[in-house]
């Protein structure tokens, strides 16, 4: 839980949770499983800027043009492929914005290894910031994907938080609204940064420096309109979490979080004990059925915990501050 301080599409499917829990005669929500995974997969048109690719799932009369930025490690696919990133990305279609996920730089560096971040130079000499503005000049004036009217709102998870920080920055870019998660998002921190309106999303157990940086930036700006901060808290894996994991139903679920239980990585009542990023004893406990789900699982896990991963249950509270600025 967090702690606060549907159109027609062009190339995708919109899906949502399949119900609510019943309510048990003592007004307590009855203990059911409730598979969340949409019935199918987002699809999505794929373009190229000046010379990295880019993702993009277009909306009727768009409200807004979300630019997503993907972590460090990841590539322009996440947002529409992971378990939360894709709950993020179907909230911003359900309200009417067209997204768009661009890889970085990095990637058409054969020696970048595994990192793949994002470049920090500075405006004129960053290569990612180049591609990003190509890349809008794209959907707004090639592809009609969005007009040159429409709302820009950038999303940045961890490393992409960053970026998306930056490119806030870009001279005459009219920023509409930033969402950033797990991210100390650095271009925001530094003298005479333009803070566009943000909502700034840290787990409270990410080892990493969000927490401590986000608090201070909003607690700096002292405007919850201008900086909303809303912590991903901990809380139990339940019956039907998992579900939210494509190929994964209620039965299967469950018999993840009992084992899970029975082998010690989780309390009685579902609490993940220690960071599933750092702890992996997990992954042996699982059943053979779960085989394939593995990465899944971990994302799940973390975000559970509150640690290093983005989460999709402030989504509401995310997109209403968005769709506030717009």
């Amino acid at each position: 839980m967090p702690r606060i301080g549907l159109p027609t599409l062009v190339a995708a499917t919109i899906g949502c949770d399949t119900g609510v829990p019943p309510v048990s005669d003592t007004g307590d929500p009855a203990d059911v499983c409730v598979e969340q995974a949409p019935a199918s997969g987002l699809s999505w048109e794929e373009d190229v800027a000046l010379e990295s690719s880019f993702l993009y799932i277009g909306v009727d009369e768009p409200q807004a043009l979300v630019l997503a930025f993907h972590g460090g490690g990841g590539d322009m696919e996440d947002q529409f492929v992971k378990v939360d990133p894709e709950r993020i990305s179907r909230e911003a279609q359900a309200r009417g914005m067209a997204v768009a996920s661009l890889n970085s730089y990095a990637h058409l560096d054969p020696n970048a290894g595994s990192s793949l971040q994002w470049e920090e130079a500075s405006y004129g000499s960053n290569n990612d910031l180049a591609e990003t503005e190509e890349m809008i000049r794209k959907l707004t004036t090639e592809l009609g994907v969005a007009s040159a009217d429409t709302p820009i709102v950038l999303l940045g998870t961890s490393n992409g938080g960053s970026m998306a920080s930056r490119v806030a920055q870009i001279p005459g870019l009219d920023v509409a609204a930033a969402v950033i998660y797990i991210s100390n998002a650095q271009a925001f921190h530094e003298d005479d940064a333009h803070h566009p309106p943000m909502v700034l999303v840290p787990g409270e157990q990410d080892p990493g420096l969000a927490l401590t940086t986000n608090t201070t930036l909003a607690d700096e700006i002292g405007d919850p309109d201008r900086a909303l901060l809303i912590v991903n808290q901990p809380e139990p894996v339940s019956d039907d979490l998992l579900t939210r994991i494509p190929g994964i139903d209620c039965d299967l679920s469950i018999a993840i979080k009992e084992d899970l239980i029975a082998g010690g990585f989780l309390e009685s009542n579902g609490t993940v004990k220690e960071d599933p990023k750092e702890d992996t004893s997990w992954s042996s406990l699982l059943p053979a059925e779960a085989s394939g789900h593995e990465a899944d699982i971990r994302e799940v896990l973390i975000e559970a915990y509150a640690g290093h991963a983005p989460s999709s249950d402030q989504n509401a509270d995310v997109f209403d501050f968005v769709a506030s600025h717009l």
